[in-house]
């Protein structure tokens, strides 16, 4: 891993612009620059990049060929975005019509909602949460939207040791995630999902009206996804979420409430790295009092450096959230 690069991809997210300057930027060599750019790419943040040195005028200093790439990459997941708005609102209309409701989870609620431009999120799976009375019903609705089963499944079998079924496919591009509830049934932090149901709130999608996790349940919802889920196997995507949550609640979160449920569902521990690395590394607005309420008694200084190093280890089997 190349620290240098790692500290200048970190300081261009930033949520305070000073930490990163043209002067510091130009010392890039053509090779450190391609090395960027893909360092970025496998971090699933290269329209935040782009957008950063774009807003700061600093394209010039990329050469052509790069700064069309990052474009390019940009526009596409602007593209691939509107598809999978187009198919949340075919999946939400059919499972509507039959009475079950949904909640948008993680990427697909998130682009739009907190980040106001489609191309600065890259979307893997559609991750969508149905009441577990009705997940049955919603699965056998699938088909008839042309997708189907990666394998073959038995509800009651998924959902006693997992928190979404199998996974659905249509034209070996689209994927759609039926979720039940947001945790591992066979873990110690699981929660009653009725509680997600009672807080969720309606939002507008690309003019598709879903509801959404509480602001409060959707930040503690990323930040079990990135610790518990997948121990920061998956890069930077989901610590810009958190950033972007807390920017666009701003005031609104209830931090009370956020390390209330953080404790009494365990999640304690996921919850405070999370939330401390994107504040200390990307400048999410965590207030202070709350990193003092959640941090653990016995925790180790050093697993937050360890943290980072996940963060930036390549992996062949890299999987989109």
């Amino acid at each position: 891993m190349d620290q240098k690069l790692i500290a200048i991809l970190l300081d261009c997210l930033h949520q305070d612009a000073g930490k990163i300057t043209g002067d510091r930027l130009a010392t890039l060599t053509r090779e450190e620059w391609r090395e960027l750019s893909q360092m970025a790419a496998k971090q699933y943040v290269v329209g935040l990049l782009y957008k950063r040195l774009k807003s700061r005028g600093w394209l010039s200093m990329i050469t052509e060929e790069i700064a069309l790439d990052m474009r390019a990459f940009y526009l596409q997941n602007v593209g691939r975005n509107l598809h999978l708005y187009g198919e949340l609102k075919r999946i939400m209309q059919t499972l509507h019509e039959a009475g079950i409701p949904l909640i948008a989870l993680k990427g697909i609620a998130l682009a739009d909602l907190v980040y106001d431009n489609l191309g600065l999120r890259v979307v893997g799976d559609l991750d969508l949460m149905v009441p577990r009375a009705q997940l049955e019903q919603a699965a056998r609705l699938m088909p008839a939207l042309g997708y189907t089963p990666d394998k073959p499944f038995f509800v009651e079998v998924d959902v006693a040791v997992s928190h979404h079924l199998t996974g659905f496919s249509r034209n070996g591009g689209n994927h759609v995630e039926l979720h039940w509830t947001i945790t591992n049934p066979q873990r110690h932090y699981r929660i009653a999902e009725a509680e997600l149901w009672e807080r969720a709130q309606p939002i507008r999608v690309e003019e598709v009206e879903v509801l959404s996790l509480s602001p409060e349940d959707l930040l503690l919802h990323l930040c079990l996804h990135t610790s518990y889920h997948h121990q920061f196997a998956y890069g930077l995507r989901t610590l810009c979420d958190i950033v972007r949550v807390i920017q666009h609640y701003g005031q609104g979160l209830d931090w009370d409430q956020i390390c209330e449920r953080a404790e009494r569902w365990n999640w304690g521990r996921g919850v405070y790295l999370a939330l401390r690395v994107a504040n200390e590394y990307l400048g999410a607005a965590v207030p202070p009092e709350v990193l003092r309420a959640l941090h653990p008694d016995d925790f180790p200084e050093s697993l937050v450096d360890t943290t980072i190093t996940q963060l930036f280890t390549d992996r062949r089997d890299w999987i989109a959230l």
